[in-house]
């Protein structure tokens, strides 16, 4: 029977915030990682619910938490009156909540980390409607339109196809991006300010996603008979 040194369910809690700390900067630095510690901090807060277990949770991802407040298009054209941490901390809130009111699937990290993006947006955009009467809201913020690369990542972002995935990236660079994007849930606007020595703008990026996309296309393509 594994023991408290490698089974994540079994770990006392300071120790398996150390070991997600350092998955998650393994895959901040592109470098293999293993998501199982941090999806075992999650599963201790959602399903205990006790403040040291929502503590870690804040300790191993407020940062990415913060980032996607930062890189939110609200937080960049409208003059909040808050300051980040503040909407940052909201996100974690509306988590906490969803969570009561319908328990979330906690079996994948990627979907736990999705939905709560998912909540950052919500507190954003509600951030928003609150200056509405101020501002009027086409001056501060504007929905881009889908683009078909958008469209093409929301039809192969599931789990089951990662490994597909891994079978048609040729580079580091690819794999990093691939992960970003499919695993973590990053948009491709964002990627440059994820990955900045591997693409300089967006359009390094849309190439470089529309190459493994083509790829995934020819090496899984249906044999005609």
């Amino acid at each position: 029977m594994p023991d408290s040194t490698t089974d994540p369910s079994r770990m006392p809690l300071p120790q398996l915030v150390e070991h997600c700390t350092a998955e998650r900067a393994k895959f901040r630095r592109g470098e293999p990682a293993d998501q199982k510690y941090c999806l075992e901090v999650f599963r201790r807060a959602l399903t205990t619910g006790t403040d040291d277990a929502w503590q870690a949770l804040y300790t191993c991802f407020f940062q990415d938490v913060l980032q996607w407040v930062r890189y939110h298009p609200v937080w960049k054209s409208a003059q909040l009156r808050e300051p980040p941490e503040s909407y940052a901390n909201e996100a974690f809130s509306r988590l906490l909540v969803a969570n009561r009111n319908h328990p979330l699937d906690i079996s994948s990290l990627g979907a736990i980390l999705s939905f709560l993006r998912r909540c950052v947006s919500s507190v954003m955009l509600d951030a928003l409607r609150a200056l509405r009467k101020e501002v009027p809201l086409d001056a501060v913020f504007e929905v881009p339109a889908p683009d078909e690369i958008d469209y093409i990542i929301g039809r192969i972002s599931s789990e089951e196809l990662w490994q597909m995935v891994e079978q048609c990236v040729t580079a580091p660079h690819e794999l990093r991006l691939a992960h970003a994007v499919w695993v973590e849930g990053y948009r491709p606007r964002e990627i440059p300010q994820i990955l900045p020595d591997d693409f300089a703008d967006v359009t390094a990026v849309r190439r470089c996603l529309a190459n493994i996309i083509d790829r995934l296309r020819r090496r899984h393509r249906p044999q005609s008979a």
